[in-house]
């Protein structure tokens, strides 16, 4: 049996956070800017180790480090000299970005320290020449492919989707607030749209922004998240159209389903399927967004109005997705770490390469999005690269803001921004 994975494949970030503990190790860049440089720009990283276990007292050390991203790449080894630090030096080849690591070993064997268990290290990524990512090519058909697709999705015989109550641990949860989940159908024989819904109480009809929001990458337990827009019509939309509240087992034999024969064990990662645009599993899932969001519109505590799509990863995908393809688009746009773009450009986690998936390139619906936005991209993360972000950031239309950190959930450490504040209304 495959592995039963979990959102968010945060394991596949190496190095994403410096190991804090009894010892760790700090990085930086030569610049307080980490993506100013240019083409040909050497770039310099500081690493330190802050403390060292007692498990290596008295032992030789060295420093083990790596630079890998848009470019060649380069690994090496130093001796450890303690209150010194370590420099590890490269030159941007070609625009994009370098994440630099390092890891403390023992000098004799080679074998990394450790701390508690983990790895004691440290990373940290850098930038150059943004603007001039190369951009993904889009197929001919484009529109034509997707003007079906949502047509189908969005057939008008069918309903636009119904409320029902929410598990009643679920409910208790969120004292005051209403919970529910819906299902919104495709036709017979397709996964159907689902999710969880919620406002407050003591809303009145007609007064709340709607803010969507779309699911990372995985089959997790379906719960509902504690970090939920409360001063909003709140919509989550699960991507696999399976309902919540179900027990953990349905989920597992739902994901072996659906990943069965994928790179990795993963969906969305079959070769056979991913020859087609009709095939690949990604066109589904985009469906079931489409679906979601037509039913989110007619929920009455909404003004009308003000509409956030917002993201993670897979989420930001289906995000741009659906603001490039629904009937009067979102207001604004909430994306963190997006995934899908630039496929076959970058380095990062995504499916084998085929022409196919150029149909499903965050960046080639971004072309067709003008709504104030904002991206969250992190220099480390080798599962969303930041090349991705820079590459849609550089397709959006509309005021738009790009943050990059050194690490998700550290605090921000460059910022790209055009046109006027993205800021939603509220």
């Amino acid at each position: 049996m495959k592995p039963f994975i979990l959102p968010l494949f945060a394991c596949s970030v190496l190095f994403a956070v410096s190991v804090r503990g009894e010892a760790w190790v700090t990085g930086s860049p030569d610049r307080a800017d980490p993506v100013s440089y240019a083409v040909g720009d050497e770039v310099s990283w500081t690493f330190r180790a802050e403390k060292i276990p007692p498990s290596a007292a008295g032992r030789a050390l060295g420093w083990r480090w790596t630079v890998a991203g848009d470019g060649p790449a380069a690994t090496g080894t130093a001796p450890f000299v303690p209150g010194q630090p370590l420099v590890v030096t490269h030159s941007f080849a070609a625009p994009g970005f370098l994440r630099a690591s390092a890891s403390l070993v023992d000098a004799e064997s080679g074998k990394a320290i450790r701390s508690h268990g983990a790895v004691v290290a440290g990373a940290s990524g850098a930038g150059a020449a943004i603007a001039a990512l190369p951009p993904p090519e889009e197929p001919e058909d484009f529109d034509a492919f997707w003007r079906d697709a949502k047509a189908e999705a969005l057939d008008p015989t069918l309903p636009a989707g119904s409320l029902a109550p929410a598990p009643d641990r679920a409910a208790a949860s969120v004292p005051g607030f209403r919970l529910t989940t819906f299902v919104a159908s495709l036709g017979p024989g397709r996964a159907p749209a689902t999710g969880w819904v919620s406002w407050p109480v003591r809303a009145s009809q007609g007064s709340l922004p709607l803010v969507v929001r779309f699911d990372d990458y995985g089959m997790g337990p379906q719960t509902f998240p504690g970090d939920f827009d409360r001063d909003a019509v709140f919509v989550l939309v699960h991507p696999h159209g399976f309902l919540p509240g179900k027990d953990q087992r349905t989920y597992i034999d739902a994901f072996n389903a659906i990943s069965d024969g994928g790179h990795g064990g993963a969906y969305g990662f079959r070769d056979a399927e991913n020859t087609r645009p009709e095939t690949c599993y990604f066109r589904g899932m985009v469906q079931r967004a489409l679906a979601s969001v037509r039913f989110a519109k007619t929920l009455p505590m909404w003004d009308g109005e003000r509409i956030t799509l917002a993201g993670r990863g897979q989420g930001a995908f289906l995000a741009v997705a659906c603001a490039a393809l629904m009937d009067g688009g979102p207001t604004f746009l909430r994306l963190s770490v997006p995934w899908l773009c630039g496929l076959g450009l970058d380095t990062s986690w995504q499916p084998k390469f085929q022409p196919a998936l150029r149909y499903f390139d965050t960046v080639n619906f971004a072309r067709r999005v003008r709504v104030p936005s904002q991206i969250e991209a992190d220099l480390l993360d080798t599962a969303h690269s930041p090349a991705g972000a820079a590459r849609l950031y550089n397709a959006l239309g509309g005021p738009k803001r790009l943050v990059f950190r050194q690490g998700e959930g550290t605090k921000p450490v460059a910022t790209l921004e055009a046109g006027s504040s993205p800021e939603p209304e509220r």
